[in-house]
């Protein structure tokens, strides 16, 4: 939901339940401040503008699951033609110490047309992400940075999107003076998608994919390849579909992650009015 509470400001409250999951409740609630043309300032609970996640499968994106954040931040961004900048901070549950300070902070960058442009992104704390909330009550040694980068192209009927994401450290990596653990390694991924409009009248679409991580055992599969297919059916209802192959991480005597293949359905069915 979205309102207008002045003639620059404007408020956005969305609720979100995932059955088995999430409960149901907020999932963002924040004030958006107009100053002017170029300036703009979010304050709230949100997702904070890191990474790109592009995407026409139903599947999320390698690089969402391992860095999408919904924290209470305070989010600056500026629109100079060419360029988009914003910056941020944000108080994560993941910290160095004790202190309740405000720790937290990234940058961005998406430079480009519409058409064809690229994203550069950091954050500070890339353990803060919603992949890692067994950390949330655990003292983090070193808080691990992490960073993106993304590229978009838009050539008449074909698109191609890429993204590179890596964390600079281990996350959770716990330095206490009875064990040094590290729960996750520095995490990585990749990803490149290919999708091209098929048609005038069907504005159908399709769309290939590959993806892989590393560091990322127990989040996600080593490698996917998707195959994605897009066609509205009514007047407000559009049918995605996505057949994906997966092949999971193979760790010598691991029996959760012996390198087994398997392969997925999904589909999905929006409505917008």
């Amino acid at each position: 939901m979205e309102a207008d509470l002045h003639e620059n400001v404007s408020g956005t409250v969305s609720f979100l339940y995932e059955d088995g999951d999430t409960p149901f409740g907020v999932d963002e609630g924040f004030l958006t401040v107009q100053a002017n043309d170029m300036w703009s300032f979010n304050l709230g609970k949100m997702y904070l503008p890191f990474g790109r996640f592009n995407t026409a499968m139903v599947n999320d994106t390698f690089a969402l699951e391992l860095a999408e954040t919904n924290e209470t931040a305070f989010v600056a961004m500026a629109d100079l033609d060419m360029v988009d900048i914003a910056a941020y901070a944000f108080n994560g549950a993941v910290r160095d110490t004790d202190d309740d300070t405000l720790n937290s902070y990234g940058i961005s960058f998406l430079i480009g047309s519409e058409a064809m442009n690229v994203k550069l992104d950091y954050i500070s704390n890339l353990g803060d992400a919603d992949a890692y909330t067994d950390l949330d009550d655990a003292e983090v040694a070193e808080v691990a940075g992490g960073y993106s980068v993304s590229a978009h192209a838009g050539m008449d009927v074909f698109t191609v999107d890429f993204e590179y994401l890596s964390a600079l450290d281990p996350i959770g990596d716990l330095d206490q003076e009875d064990e040094t653990t590290s729960t996750y390694g520095e995490v990585e991924s990749i990803g490149i998608e290919f999708g091209m409009t098929v048609g005038n009248e069907c504005e159908c679409a399709v769309a290939v994919g590959f993806q892989s991580s590393d560091n990322a055992e127990g989040i996600l599969p080593e490698t996917r390849v998707s195959v994605g297919y897009m066609r509205p059916i009514f007047e407000v209802l559009t049918l995605n579909t996505e057949i994906y192959f997966d092949k999971d991480y193979d760790i010598s005597g691991n029996a959760d992650h012996n390198g087994d293949s398997g392969t997925g359905l999904l589909i999905d069915i929006a409505a917008s009015f």
